[in-house]
Order: C-alpha cells, then structure tokens, then sequence
C-alpha cells in the first residue's frame, strides 16, 4: 500500500484544485452605482430570499466609492457586474467590451430642478440662465434635452456641480441637475416648490440603472451570466411586490441613515421608471439603444440630433443568446402558411364575386359620406374647443372654437406647446401627473386653469387621449374641452370673503383638514396664527361702518403683503383673521406673528391713523383634532387681549 501514495496525494489535490476552482467561479461582486437604497431593492431581495445562493452563487455587493470608474473595475477581471447609465452604450462605441443584460430603470432618474417662483416652463425661459450641472454623461443628456428643445446649448450659461442644493435655494444658479429619487424629496421637506423638467418630455428618452458585465465574463462563464441575471430579475419582481418588507429591510441591514418616509419616497418613484405593470422588466430595446449613442454623440458636440446607422451587434445580452433550430416548428409553420393560403384562394374567389356589385354601391355612398362628414367637421371646429399634438407636446392642429377662446390665431398656435395658455399659478404637479399617465398610453381627465391672449383667465374640463398609429405606436395626443369657466367663478365666489376678497372660514377650514392631513402622511409641523384688530367696534362706533369696511381691507391687504408664498391667509369672522403656515415651527411661526404684530403698529390706516392688533399663536400637535388646535389658538388669542391687547401669546402644548 505504501507504494501508491503518490498517486493517492495528487489525487487529493487535484480535488482540492477542482473545489477551490469551483468555489472561485461562483463569487460575484456587484458594484453599485451608487450609496444603498431603494435602487438596489432587487439585489437586496436576491440575497435575502436565496435566490443567489439556489442559483449557486455567491455575491458581494460593493457600494459605490468616490472618483470610482465602475466600467473599469467590471471589466477588471471576470465575475464583476456592475449597474449603470445609458452612458454604457457610448463607453461600447468607444472600444470597451461590455455587454448589457438588463435595463432595470426604463426611464432615466435624471431631471432638471428649478424654484417654482421663478416661473420657468419651458427650457427656452431658461436661455441666459446659470445651470448647474455634472461633467460626463449628465452634462450630455441635459445638454441633449436644451438642443431636442430648440435651444442652443451655448445659450446657456453651464457651471461646474458643487453645493447644489443650497446653491439653488439662495438663488445662486437658476437650475440643478437632479436625480428624481433623491434631491425633490429634500426640496420638499424644506417647503421650497419646484418646477421639474423632464428629458423624456421633449424625446430625451433613455434607459437607467442597466446591469452589465464585460465580454469576457459572458464568453467564458455564460451560464453563470444567465444565472445572475435570471436571480437578479427574480429578486425586482419580489422586492416591486413586497416593497413595505423591503424598506424595513433596507433601512435595518443597508441605510439607517435614510428615513422610511425617504425609502417610501423612492420606491414609488422607481416603480414609475420600472413600469412593471406595462413592460417586461429588464427590457432592452435595440432601438432606444441606437437612439441612446445618436443622443450622447450629438449632444458633446452641441448639433441637432440625427439618426444614424450603428453597429451594435455584440451589445446586449440577447446577442449571445443561441436558439436552437426546432425542425417541427418550422414543419408546422409551412403546413400552416400552405392552409392559410388555400383559404385565402379560396374566399378570394368568393368575394371577387361579390366585389364588382359592391364597388358602384360604394363609391355613391362615399361621395355622400364624405360630404355629410364635411358638414359635420365644420361644426365640430367652430363649437368644440380640440387640438391635436406631437409627442414632444407641440400643438400640430386647433379648432376655430381653441382659438375663440384663447385669443390665439392658428397660426399662432402650430408648432407652440400648450404652456402658451397655461395659468402660471396653477400647480405644474398637475401637468406631470397628466404626462405621466398619457406616457403610459391611458387616458386623461380634469379640470385646467388657463390664460387667455389678452390676459383673461378661463377654466375648461379637459380629456385627453393618446394617438396610434397602425402598429399601435403613439404618436401624439388629442384633446377636447369644455369651458366650465362660468362654474369656476361660481366655487370662487363660495370660498371667497366678498369684502376683503380673502378666503373665507369655510376654506380656512378644509385648509386646516388637508395640513393635519398631510401632518399624519409626512410628518411636515405647520402652524396658525389667529389674530384680532384691537377696539374696533369703536372704529365702527366713531367713524361708521363704511370706514370700518375700508379698515378692515386695508387690514387684510397690509396682512397678505407680509407672508410668504405658501402661507394661506383668511377672515375667520368680523375682525379675525387666521393665518395658516405650512412646513413652518413654531419659534418662525411666532417670529412672523411678531413681525404682523409691528406691521400693523407702524401703519397709518385712512381716517383713523393708528390701531393694534392681538395674536394668538399655536403649532398642530399630532394626532389631535382641528377643534382642539382651533380652541388653543383661540384661547391665545384671547389671553393677549385680556393682558393688554397689541402683543403675542403662544398657546401651550395639550397635556
């Protein structure tokens, strides 16, 4: 037996060698494109569900470090994934040997930001302007969105990312580039509104967070291509379908330093980029990819974008994929082009027959339908207020009765999109909504604020439908409306205070319901102030009601002139006011209520020259009800008239 131990020891390595061999095959790192989040749901679930480990793999996610080029460390050595933009696609035309095996996102993340204040719609109101924005391939594609926009790049005045979002907060930079996911949640947190634009709405369309791996992984380990991938899918579909389980999972095992409110955040605006429910999930379309390199190639050199024909054979996974050839299928297929043919012979012959008598038929009643047709066209243009437009939102037809009502001449209104009617102070979020939803091929209905040439505003009830073409392709959208402007002066009036033009308490009131609302949804403090003109019934008593009258608009207007944009103010009844502050605490709140109460000192109101008032001050306490907040502001109100009048009083949290 001691002669055959030599063989018996190389055999042993050799299993060894085989094992650890083995083991080394399965090892997977995943690089991140970014921090941990919600971005990453699909992987986290693949782990935590097993599916990796039942496909035989063992993987490492790596998050994303400064100045880390992720191509670069994929394409380092084999099993290396990694996730990344539609800059992979101009990284495959510039020699580097990848391949795409999915597109989780099927919209970007990429957006532009600017304050809703500055009144930007369209990226040509931003030509002059100073815009921040990343080197590389956010540079590009926003730069690709100004151009597809009609606007030259050059135009622009383009700085280099730093401070971003304080940057345009104070008003340093008109606009930021930002990611959907991330940056308008902070904003919104803050109570700053924002105007979002949009690439894919101006035909910027682009895939994000795509899955990629070198060539080499995928020639040498094609199975264990095919395995990752297939987890990796698996574990999106899970986490789109458990995302409550997946937001505590995230923020326990990957990001304690994001909120659930923030995860929640992300994982619907991700599930809006993945449509699951519309597109099979990892999708990648040759098409959009071509379209992708024909944006990033004319977009660094500031030209209008053209297709072009490119080569990108070898780019995606599917190109590596080999269908067996199945002889049956094809045998099938021949029996059933000869039956349909046959049957095609065959009712051919008896509809020819039928043809000749139907055709002098026809054409009689085409000549009398299309005159009728005619007829009833013209009634439609000059009564029903329709248009009709492209896909980048660019009016291409409207009705004599659009352009009654809007005060536009048709040829005023081709090639123009539908902002040049849009009321500047009604909400853009209902815009993205819409676009939103008709993106997606449904339809859409609501009310819209507009504004005429001339400057009147008019209100109208709109629908809206996508238009196919003959292979179910939208191509653009048509709209009919209904001017319900006579009933919107009508609501106005029922919330309005007919003297002071202010809200009136039954606005106030469901003001109140919609903050507590939002209070419970998002956790945002928000607070009222409740204040009184001091001694007025001797102003009515002294000079009458008529001046009485103009003191108390003079009151209201001087009041409105102090607040902020977001603040909503009210004649609670007679001589109260109430102001509501939302996203405010109560220490600004009660700075404010300080400023009024000066504000008022300081004037000189017609006829009576100087006069107080009185505030009561008081922040929403969760969950507590609006009678309860509204009895503790009115409690504050009346304990500063009783010590004095003129003066603050803050109201004391509930016990």
């Amino acid at each position: 037996m001691r002669r055959y131990w030599p063989s018996q020891l190389l055999l042993l390595l050799c299993s060894l060698f085989s094992a650890t061999t083995l083991q080394a095959n399965n090892e997977v790192k995943l690089y991140l494109k970014w921090q941990h989040g919600f971005q990453f749901a699909g992987y986290y679930a693949a782990q935590a569900q097993g599916y990796y480990e039942e496909a035989g793999l063992e993987v490492r996610l790596v998050p994303h470090q400064p100045q880390q080029d992720t191509i670069a460390q994929v394409l380092s050595a084999t099993g290396h994934y990694g996730i990344s933009d539609a800059g992979l696609v101009q990284a495959y035309l510039t020699g580097r040997p990848l391949v795409l095996l999915a597109a989780i996102f099927q919209h970007s993340p990429l957006i532009l930001l600017t304050r809703k204040e500055d009144a930007f719609q369209h990226p040509f109101d931003l030509i002059g302007r100073t815009i921040m924005v990343s080197q590389g391939e956010e540079n590009a594609i926003i730069r690709a969105m100004f151009i597809e926009a009609g606007v030259n790049p050059s135009d622009l005045n383009f700085v280099d990312y730093g401070d971003a979002s304080n940057a345009l907060m104070e008003g340093s930079v008109d606009a930021i580039s930002a990611y959907l996911t991330n940056e308008p949640y902070f904003f919104r947190r803050a109570g700053l509104p924002l105007t979002i634009f949009y690439p894919r709405n101006v035909g910027i369309e682009l895939y994000g967070d795509m899955l990629f791996t070198s060539q080499q992984e995928m020639e040498r380990y094609p199975d264990r291509v095919k395995a990752f991938r297939e987890a990796s899918l698996k574990g999106w579909r899970y986490a789109l379908a458990h995302q409550a389980q997946m937001i505590e999972l995230i923020q326990q095992q990957y990001a304690p330093h994001l909120s659930l409110n923030h995860l929640q955040y992300q994982a619907t605006q991700i599930t809006r980029m993945i449509q699951p429910e519309l597109i099979p999930l990892g999708l990648l379309d040759k098409s959009r990819l071509s379209r992708t390199a024909d944006i990033f190639q004319e977009a660094l050199e500031d030209r209008p974008i053209q297709a072009k024909s490119r080569d990108l054979t070898g780019l995606t996974y599917q190109d590596y994929i080999k269908q067996p050839l199945d002889v049956r299928h094809w045998l099938y297929a021949t029996l059933g082009i000869i039956a349909v043919v046959l049957i095609i012979m065959v009712v051919q012959f008896l509809l020819n027959r039928r043809l000749q008598r139907m055709v002098n038929r026809q054409t009689r009643d085409i000549a009398e339908t299309r005159d009728a047709l005619q007829r009833q066209m013209d009634i439609i243009d000059q009564f029903v207020i329709t248009s009709t437009t492209d896909l980048a939102g660019r009016i291409t037809h409207a009705s004599a009765a659009f352009c009654q009502i809007s005060g536009f001449q048709r040829e005023e209104l081709i090639g123009r999109g539908h902002n040049i009617v849009r009321h500047p102070d009604f909400p853009a979020s209902v815009y993205r909504d819409m676009w939103r939803q008709l993106k997606c091929g449904q339809s859409w209905s609501g009310e819209l604020k507009n504004r005429s040439r001339n400057g009147q505003t008019y209100w109208v009830y709109a629908h809206i439908e996508p238009i196919y073409d003959k292979n179910q392709v939208i191509t653009g959208y048509t709209a009919i409306r209904q001017d319900i402007t006579g009933q919107k002066q009508v609501e106005e009036l029922s919330i309005r205070d007919p003297l002071t033009g202010l809200y009136n308490r039954r606005k106030l009131n469901e003001s109140l319901a919609q903050h507590i609302q939002y209070n419970h949804e998002e956790t945002t403090p928000f607070c009222a102030i409740l204040c009184d003109i001091d001694h007025f019934k001797q102003v009515n008593d002294h000079w009458g009601h008529h001046i009485g009258d103009l003191v108390l608009q003079q009151f209201a207007a001087l009041i409105q002139s102090q607040l902020r944009q977001q603040d909503i103010l009210g004649r609670w009844g007679g001589e109260e006011f109430m102001v509501i502050l939302p996203a405010t605490p109560l220490n600004q709140a009660t700075a404010i209520a300080e400023q009024l109460r000066q504000t008022v000192a300081d004037n000189l109101f017609a006829d009576i020259g100087h006069c107080s008032a009185s505030f009561g001050v008081t922040a929403y306490q969760d969950p507590e009800e609006e009678q309860t907040m509204m009895q503790r502001v009115d409690s504050a109100l009346y304990r500063a008239k009783d010590q004095g009048r003129n003066r603050i009083e803050v109201a004391n949290r509930p016990a």
